[in-house]
């Protein structure tokens, strides 16, 4: 199901089954025949969005949502130190270790534990 929702003023435009261009473009039709002047579209990562977008609004800004983005970055984080962690031998696997909540740390806390400082650096290098 693919909800579009004007994020001005939270009012539900359409709903309608399917994620698919084709479902969508129904509802696109509708607003270029209201008139609706669109300036940006925030959609999820979907590719699929982003067709049905460029077809029925070129020009507009497609923007993705936060919680997508955060999601993104998320598994980015889960995943390059499991790649990296299993290339390195010894010692190298434990610089990898535990990356994730330090890269996560706001930089003011990171400065007061030395043992944290060095080992980003040490990732870094």
């Amino acid at each position: 199901m693919t909800i579009l929702v004007d994020l001005e003023s939270g009012m539900v435009l359409d709903a309608v089954e399917g994620r698919s261009s084709e479902d969508v473009a129904p509802v696109f039709k509708r607003l270029k025949r209201a008139g609706a002047q669109l300036k940006a579209i925030a959609v999820d990562t979907s590719p699929t969005y982003r067709k049905a977008i460029r077809t029925h609004t070129p020009g507009v800004a497609i923007v993705h949502d936060l919680f997508h983005m955060v999601q993104s970055v998320n598994k980015a984080l889960d995943e390059v130190p499991r790649m990296g962690q299993a290339r390195l031998e010894g010692d190298g696997k434990n610089v990898i270790k535990g990356i994730r909540f330090l890269s996560l740390k706001e930089k003011e806390n990171l400065s007061k534990d030395e043992e944290q400082t060095s080992k980003l650096d040490e990732l870094l290098a």
